[in-house]
């Protein structure tokens, strides 16, 4: 079909046979009188004469009568051959009377469903967009645009600039409700952040582009949002004001302005129209000094090749650089690579291949700067390049499962499909001439070219229908959906809502749309519910399926910010679009034949509840804006922040502080224990910082605040920004004056040399060692972190788990993480960023830097083995039927591969058959199961697959919450712990209630002293047993991860895996001077690692974890332990590593257990006594989750079967983590301490006395009734003295075989 310049666009693809090589540009279609044709060449195939394939594209205009087009070829040369008629084509034009009118909705102020329309009305707006996928059927919408008061009396007409088609306009009742001639004013109490004429000096925070100045005003009305227009420049746009706060007198609303210029504006509230000018704000931008941008390159034909990029900069911030070759490496380091001379310079090394041959270009996209170098590769063969053949199989709706054999006398590097780039696996052969298998996921309709990029940076082409060899195969001309699987309006049978009217006042959130189809739609699950929210980024939901009522179901939630009207959706699966505005029309039979009145009432019967948004209303700087040390202690700075959030009260929020000389952002986060004043309405909180005592003079600012209680719709500084609390956002520092300039270097570096990258074992560790000499000492608030990189573009961090101090001057680290299945190229190679010392000298050690110097640069790519690998599947019902698994490494021979599937019926693991198998996607057929999810796994030669865990799209009925009864709020009377509070030996934290001790003094209420202990030696699971005598009692302290739980939301175990099969490693002490020892294991028969790491630390130690500092106590030791991937059954379930710590005696008293939860039951410690000897163990409340510090939960596990006595005490915590995508690191810690003060212990359990009192004595002439009693009590002590006994056994046979061990 023509477009609207008449013109039809084709392609075609031919093959000549002669006697010498033609060229394409040669070739011409002979001009006619009747008809107008153009050809243009777009890549040909002359590997043989015979067989010479060109292909071409063919523009033609249109014809009125529709008739064929005959296409001839003409190639000119020495003489002219003329082929005649070589195809026919239609390019049919289109007519008005193909349009027809098929619906024309009501007036409405705004559709935010209407897209893209081609239609003009005086004076209305118009838009029109496609109701189904039916290209033919158009709805359209007319608005009333802004200006007007009412709505004009004539109603007009609709001109079609497209084909020039002209339609009247039905008449329409109007939909406004005021008197427009009578109605008070709408608009009211405008206001602007920052204020009107503001003039923003932008500092090293880089605000310039994050800071724009709002508009807030008040209004009677109740509405999700106001729309307004803007003349700015004689031109004409629109844009909105969201609701941020209501009430009973109406609501406040909030726009970001955007145009930095006067403009007028005006406003419609239902019919009144308000006009106002709008005076914008001026920015002084920080002057962005690029000093230098140079790139730099080694070809090493032997080795790696490898291009170097240096940026020479005035400021600390985040640059992404990238290097463009084939493909692009973009790369934002962390850290800068040198500090001198108030510059900083940022370096980036990337390999590239070593038959590269053209430019490379490095680019700052943020800032649109780049340079170039020509790459210079001593492979000169021309290349040599064929498809031998090219197989496409639909598998799913938009999927497709394509296969190329290909044979090249250079690497294919990348390949791309319409510029996306796609993930090649070689099934068979080798790279040279083997078949590749990819899986394509397409949902349109449309025409495609395939790129192959080799590694000399040069592409070759391929184009729908297209002869790619010399046997003359096309490919097919498109990647065409299963139109079957398009969804529309006319296959629903039934439509309704589990709540027909919504009040959010009740908290009524939450709903289900439950629908049902006249017929089998193998897609329907892909389909999701789109919600209109423009202030939430329109959540998804996805489709589920009740079989207990037969029927599809998608829950959905929407957001407090709604208010009374309409809430409209789209039904869709990213192809095609199902429109709640088509679905009230709906006709055909039904179940419940109310379907229009339900789905309208549920529209319009949404009532609002109070959304108001934080806001800061004062920021001061603590202790001032200006600071002097004398660099011998410690101390904090910061700000003291007021937040306004009426009526709900603020909860958490985020804070980051930044220094113009560190790239390290500080996070700080506050909730109700920052609150030094005021209450959750209108408080003062603290955003403080500790700074260490070796210091460099510099400034703090503020680079982003994240206020939680809900969608902030705008940058907090923007209320502070043109106020005189401006001045208060920068801190100076001033530290003395000592000269260092030199960086820590690098004294030892050791890691994995090798990584089979198809195995199930793709961990790479690392060990760095690092030294300042006499210098400033080590950052350890500064973490080193390793880039690996490979030629085709793949990057990866590995962060390193924290220092390990021998003293301030040298330290030694570590760190570990599990490439992605596949990773890279041929070659890896390694660079190390962040070694830092505390006067913010920087070092990096790039890839060329490292082999200068003889450390190991490059992790070898090991690819001879292919383990297969499950990613993803199709959605799957506990009813059965078929299910595809998405991966790689699956071969195409049926007999080398079993998949074993887990019902979790209790039958484990059982084979089942192979409907369809592929390189990267596999079909099987299910029967009916009962779980909520299921497990798979491929065997392939002998070599086993992860295990992949489905969960079902069974729909479950939401729990409906239970009524809060109205409660009394009682103050908060937790303190620390200790009598007087900390023992007058440290202050009490109230926001953790933990005391923070003075040196010399520990324990939870500073009431102790350490016990110095032996190093624990290692045993066979990670178990740290120590044995110490104090004051003639053996006293035993053993602490262990003992299980890891799955548990669902209400903290139910779902799964449990008892872990044995340790693996142990015992770090090279010339490597690491502490003791340290490195667990690993496998979650049951899950994919999923567990390590643990057990450090013992003689001396006390400043460790860093999540960004804060943690001071680590002598003869202290330390578990840390990461998780790698796992499945959960569902993503509100938590994961729980259990650990149990138990004291025992051989002689004592009394015992005792305390534990410190906080206000939010959240344990922070435990400590276990055997009389004044105790076991304290530290649990921090947070954890690195997917790379981001998140909160965690401590719970303590109450275990019936635990036997405690006078002598034995035992304690288990379970570390509760939220659902995660990738990893979890942990790091709980703990001591032996003797008691000092004795602090009261409500739970004592103490050993009876054997003496006789006074009043004992005289009563023995009670005779009979006293030798009873007697009798009772030795039968009562001697069950007690036995089951001391089986304890004192239990233990003396633990400790005999820790003997044993460690002669052994």
């Amino acid at each position: 079909m023509e477009d609207a310049t008449h013109t039809c666009y084709s392609t075609i693809s031919i093959v000549v046979d002669s006697d010498v090589k033609l060229s394409f540009s040669k070739f011409s279609i002979p001009i006619t009188s009747t008809d107008s044709k153009t050809l243009s060449p777009i890549s040909s195939i002359q590997t043989v004469l015979s067989t010479q394939s060109f292909y071409f594209s063919i523009q033609t205009i249109s014809n009125t009568q529709n008739l064929p087009i005959n296409i001839s070829l003409q190639y000119q040369d020495t003489q002219t051959f003329d082929f005649t008629n070589i195809t026919t084509l239609v390019c049919n034009r289109v007519k008005a009377e193909d349009f027809k009118i098929v619906k024309v909705s009501n007036l409405s102020l705004y559709n935010a469903m209407t897209i893209n329309l081609y239609c003009t009305t005086p004076v209305f707006l118009c838009s029109a967009v496609p109701t189904t996928s039916k290209a033919n059927h158009y709805a359209v919408s007319l608005s009333i645009p802004l200006g007007y008061q009412s709505i004009p009396s004539t109603t007009g007409s609709i001109e079609f600039s497209y084909i020039g088609l002209s339609l009247t306009i039905p008449a329409m009742d109007t939909i406004f409700p005021w008197n427009v001639s009578s109605e008070v004013n709408l608009i009211r109490n405008i206001r602007y952040f920052p204020p009107n004429n503001t003039n923003y000096i932008e500092t090293f925070s880089f605000q310039a582009k994050k800071i724009e100045q709002i508009l807030m005003f008040d209004s009677p009305l109740l509405r999700s949002s106001i729309i307004f227009s803007y003349n700015y420049m004689s031109k004409l746009g629109s844009n909105f004001a969201f609701l941020y706060q209501n009430n009973q007198n109406g609501a406040s609303y909030l726009s970001g302005l955007g145009s930095p210029a006067t403009e007028t504006r005006y406003f419609m509230c239902g019919g009144k129209t308000e006009q106002f000018f709008q005076l914008r704000m001026n920015f002084t931008t920080l002057d962005m000094n690029t000093l230098m941008l140079g790139i730099f390159n080694e070809t090493n034909p032997s080795d790696i090749s490898v291009v170097r990029t240096e940026l020479l900069v005035d400021y600390i911030r985040d640059y992404q650089i990238s290097t463009v070759s084939v493909p692009t490496t973009s790369v934002t380091p962390k850290y800068p690579s040198v500090y001198a001379n108030s510059q900083f310079t940022y370096s980036t090394e990337v390999p590239y291949p070593n038959q590269y041959n053209a430019y490379i270009i490095a680019q700052l996209p943020d800032f649109q700067i780049s340079a170039s170098i020509k790459a210079q590769s001593l492979f000169s063969d021309a290349w040599v390049f064929e498809i031998l053949d090219i197989q496409m199989t639909r598998v799913s709706s938009f999927t497709f499962i394509t296969r190329i054999s290909i044979l090249t006398n250079y690497e294919i590097l990348q390949l791309t499909i319409n510029s996306n780039p796609q993930k090649l696996q070689l099934l068979e052969g080798t790279p040279f001439k083997g078949t590749y298998e990819l899986s394509i996921y397409n949902n349109n309709i449309g025409t495609y070219v395939f790129s192959f990029v080799n590694t000399r940076g040069e592409t070759y082409y391929l184009y729908s229908s297209q002869f790619y060899n010399n046997n003359l195969k096309s490919t097919d001309p498109y990647l065409s959906i299963n139109t079957t699987d398009i969804l529309r309006v006319e296959d629903f049978s039934y439509i309704g809502f589990r709540r027909t009217t919504m009040d959010l006042s009740k908290n009524e959130f939450s709903n289900t749309l439950f629908f049902n189809l006249t017929r089998p739609l193998s897609g329907i699950l892909d389909y999701v519910f789109i919600f209109n929210d423009p202030i939430n980024q329109s959540p998804r939901f996805k489709t589920k399926f009740d079989i207990n009522k037969n029927l599809y179901c998608i829950d959905f939630n929407i957001s407090s910010n709604i208010v009374n009207g309409p809430v409209q959706f789209i039904l869709s699966n990213y192809q095609n679009m199902i429109y709640s505005f088509d679905l009230s029309n709906f006709t055909v039979n039904i179940i419940n034949s109310n379907l229009f009145s339900i789905l309208i009432n549920f529209l319009y019967n949404i009532k609002g509840s109070h959304s108001y948004q934080p806001e800061i209303t004062s920021i001061k700087a603590f202790p001032s804006t200006s600071i002097n040390t004398d660099g011998q202690n410690q101390f904090q700075l910061g700000w003291n922040v007021t937040i306004l959030n009426e009526p709900l009260g603020f909860t958490f929020g985020t804070f980051e502080i930044i220094s113009n000389l560190d790239s390290l952002p500080r996070i700080i986060k506050i909730n109700e224990f920052n609150r030094i004043n005021g209450n959750a309405q209108n408080g003062t909180y603290t955003v403080y910082t500790t700074i260490a005592t070796k210091c460099t003079s510099q400034n703090f600012t503020i680079r982003s605040i994240s206020l939680t209680d809900g969608v902030l719709q705008y940058n907090p500084l923007s209320t502070i920004i043109g106020t005189p609390d401006e001045s208060e956002l920068i801190i100076s520092l001033i530290c003395p004056n000592v000269l260092d300039t030199t960086p820590p270097v690098i004294t030892d570096f050791s890691v994995t040399p090798s990584v089979k990258v198809y195995s199930m074992e793709r961990r790479v560790e690392f060990n760095l060692s690092i030294s300042d000499g006499t210098g400033s000492g080590i950052s350890f608030r500064h973490l080193p972190y390793l880039l690996l990189a490979s030629e085709n573009g793949d990057t990866m961090e590995l962060p390193s788990l924290g220092f390990s101090y021998v003293n301030e001057s040298f330290a030694t680290l570590n760190g570990y993480s599990d490439l992605p299945y596949g990773f890279g190229f041929n070659n890896i190679t390694i660079s190390i960023y962040g070694i830092v010392d505390n006067r913010l000298n920087y070092a990096s050690y790039l890839t060329s830097h490292l082999k200068s110097i003889g450390k190991t640069y490059r992790i070898f790519r090991d690819s001879s083995v292919v383990y297969p690998y499950l990613v993803s599947s199709t959605p799957i019902l506990s009813l059965g039927g078929p299910i595809g698994l998405f991966g790689a490494g699956f071969g195409s021979n049926r007999s080398e591969i079993i998949i074993w599937i887990d019902f979790k019926d209790g039958k484990n693991f059982q084979p089942i058959n192979i409907d369809f198998l592929s390189n990267v996607y596999l079909n099987v057929t299910l029967p009916r199961f009962f779980q909520s999810s299921i497990d798979f796994q491929i065997i392939r030669n002998g070599l086993s697959s992860n295990i992949l865990t489905v969960n079902v799209s069974d729909y479950s009925t939401p729990q409906q919450p239970t009524p809060t009864p109205n409660t009394t709020t009682t103050p908060n009377t937790k303190t620390c712990p200790g009598n007087p509070i900390c023992n007058n030996k440290g202050k009490c934290n109230l926001q953790t209630l933990v005391c923070e001790c003075i040196p010399m003094w520990y324990g939870p209420s500073c009431a102790s002293e350490i016990i110095i202990i032996p190093t624990p030696t290692p045993q066979p699971q990670p178990t740290s047993e120590t044995t110490y005598v104090y004051d003639s009692n053996n006293i035993t302290s053993v602490v262990q991860v003992i299980a890891v739980r799955e548990l669902d939301d209400i903290y139910n175990v779902v799964n449990e895996y008892q872990i044995s099969n340790w693996t142990l490693t015992i770090a090279n002490p010339k490597l690491i001077t502490i003791p340290t020892y490195y667990y690993q294991t496998q979650l049951g028969n899950t994919s999923t690692t567990l390590n643990v790491t057990i450090e013992f630390f003689s001396n006390q130690t400043e460790r860093q974890f999540g960004g804060q500092n943690i001071t680590l106590s002598p003869s202290s030791i330390k578990f840390s332990m990461s998780i790698g991937r796992y499945q959960f059954q569902s993503k509100t379930n938590y994961l729980q590593v259990v650990m149990a710590a138990t004291i025992q005696g051989s002689d004592g008293s009394c015992s005792s257990k305390s534990i410190g939860s906080g206000n939010d039951n959240n344990v922070r410690w435990i400590k276990m006594n055997i009389d004044k000897t105790s076991l304290y163990g530290r649990f921090i409340t947070y954890g690195i989750i997917d790379g981001n510090v998140e909160l965690i939960q401590n719970m303590l596990i109450e275990d019936n079967n635990e036997t405690e006595t006078s002598q034995t005490r035992t304690t288990k915590v379970g570390i509760t983590i939220p659902n995660f995508d990738d990893s979890v690191l942990l790091d709980p810690d703990f001591s032996n301490l003797i008691d000092v003060n004795n602090d009261s212990n409500e739970n004592e359990i103490c050993q009876s006395k054997k003496k006789l009192s006074n009043g004992a004595i005289a009563g023995i002439v009670v005779g009979c009734v006293v030798a009873v009693a007697i009798l009772v009590g030795v039968i009562l002590y001697l069950r007690k003295r036995a089951k001391y006994n089986r304890e004192k056994l239990k233990m003396s046979e633990k400790l005999k075989k820790i003997n044993k061990n460690k002669e052994n």
